[in-house]
């Protein structure tokens, strides 16, 4: 509201003069005045009240901004100097491999200055093979925005040290976009005794290795003595077996020697007077047939009484030099038709064979036993090979065998595939009397007969036999040697 305030220059020209208006005029024109005057003045105390009041404010903030600004600057500086004096190596980097920041240890690390480093990117560092190896670290981090762990080489005059590098993308607080903080922990001691113990592990393996192969070893040799022990108890045990046959036999043999050889004068005296009595007789006479009956018991008895002689080793013989393949050779169309039809005989002899010093009956009764008793042992359908060799014993073999003697000696072998012996049968067979055939089917004296022969020419009888695998007849007999080689010898 503008309010026209009376011109003191207008009183002159005509117009009211001050000293005109009137008192009361005068009156409401001062309190208008006063109250406008009024007015304004508390309006204006209030503004400046007002700008009093947020010019506190805003220097309370300001004092407060003041305050966290200098708790930021203060944690910063707390912060970078723990950063700077930390043991382990820490750095910042850009997406493009410029270092932001590094450590003291970090720069003692690669002996160059924080100075000399920042603002410098990866390649002005370290080599390039180097460098493209912690920005390959880098890159990978910044793509995935995951924290990685790398292991990084450093290598300075021949000497390597490892550290384990953390890189992981930094806030943005805290730095630019795609930059990225690594902290670095030496490892080389670590590494080192990892080394060290994989190296005393290996070491370790390998005595263990050792120890364990030598204790197999000795325990294998063990294993190996136990056996041979046992192998040689059980050959002594049989050899003691062999030794007490062989003397059960030689005593049987006395007492079958010397009953048969008293026999068999009897049954000359049987058969003498038997002949005597028929020839004086008629051909017509009854007793005449009877005392034929008499003649052929004492017949078959005085076959009887050679058989048991030739075991008694107390046989007549008329001992000649034999090339026993010919010998064999003759007898093997006999041999043939004692086999039969269903058991075939196979001959295979040496070439070359040595020569024997023997009566040639003896090798044909050797050959005919052996031959019979494998033919019953087959039973049926099978087959018997007789082969001859030549074979050179020494005193290792002699070991095994309580009959045999070292020397050269041609072997005669008769092998069927029949129903074999088992042990207690193999230890008996050569008895005189001993049979397995049924009542009426043996006599036992063919084994005995061959036991006796062989025994009177200075041999002895090799036997393998299993029951259910057949059985195979070794007989040894000394090689002869003449003069005239014995003289060259």
């Amino acid at each position: 509201m503008h309010v026209g305030l009376p011109n003191p220059r207008a009183a002159g020209d005509g117009g009211h003069k001050f000293g005109d208006i009137s008192v009361a005029q005068r009156q409401r024109f001062g309190g208008s005045l006063k109250k406008m005057m009024s007015s304004k003045t508390e309006a204006l105390q209030a503004e400046i009240a007002h700008l009093r009041s947020a010019n506190a404010r805003r220097s309370a903030e300001l004092d407060d901004a003041k305050r966290v600004d200098d708790a930021l600057r203060e944690k910063e500086a707390l912060y970078l100097a723990l950063l700077d004096d930390s043991s382990d190596p820490i750095f910042a980097l850009t997406k493009d491999g410029v270092y932001l920041y590094i450590n003291n240890a970090f720069g003692d690390q690669i002996k160059r200055s924080p100075d000399d480093v920042i603002g410098r990117n990866l390649w002005d560092v370290f080599p390039k093979a180097a460098a493209d190896q912690r920005f390959a670290g880098l890159q990978a981090v910044l793509e995935s925005r995951q924290t990685k762990v790398i292991e990084v080489v450093a290598e300075e005059g021949g000497k390597k040290t490892f550290f384990i590098t953390t890189i992981k993308p930094m806030q943005k607080k805290l730095g630019p976009p795609d930059a990225v903080l690594c902290i670095s922990k030496d490892i080389t001691d670590r590494k080192n005794a990892e080394d060290e113990l994989r190296r005393l592990n290996q070491h370790l393996e390998l005595r263990v290795a050792e120890r364990t192969a030598e204790l197999f070893a000795a325990n294998e040799q063990l294993r190996a003595e136990i056996a041979e022990r046992k192998r040689a108890e059980e050959e002594h045990k049989w050899i003691e077996a062999e030794l007490q046959q062989a003397r059960k036999m030689e005593a049987v043999g006395r007492l079958a020697g010397s009953v048969a050889h008293d026999f068999n004068n009897m049954l000359g005296v049987i058969r003498g007077n038997t002949d005597l009595a028929i020839m004086e007789l008629p051909a017509t006479s009854p007793v005449h047939e009877h005392l034929g009956e008499i003649a052929t018991a004492c017949a078959r008895s005085a076959d009887l009484t050679r058989q048991l002689l030739a075991f008694a080793s107390r046989q007549v013989i008329a001992p000649t030099v034999l090339q026993v393949n010919s010998t064999i050779e003759s007898m093997l169309k006999m041999l043939r038709r004692l086999m039969g039809k269903k058991v075939r005989l196979h001959w295979t002899p040496a070439v070359d064979v040595w020569p024997v010093k023997m009566d040639p009956v003896q090798i044909d009764q050797i050959l005919l036993n052996l031959v019979v008793n494998a033919r019953d042992a087959i039973g049926g359908a099978g087959n018997v090979m007789i082969a001859t060799e030549n074979r050179i014993l020494d005193m290792s073999h002699c070991d095994h065998y309580p009959n045999a003697m070292a020397g050269q000696y041609m072997q005669l072998v008769v092998r069927d595939d029949g129903c074999g012996m088992d042990r207690e049968v193999v230890g008996h067979m050569f008895e005189p009397f001993f049979t397995t055939k049924e009542p009426g089917k043996g006599t036992g004296i063919g084994l005995a007969t061959v036991y006796g022969i062989v025994k009177q020419n200075n041999g002895f009888i090799l036997v393998n036999s299993e029951r259910g695998k057949g059985t195979e007849f070794q007989v040894c007999l000394p090689r002869y040697h003449s003069a005239d080689a014995a003289a060259s010898a």
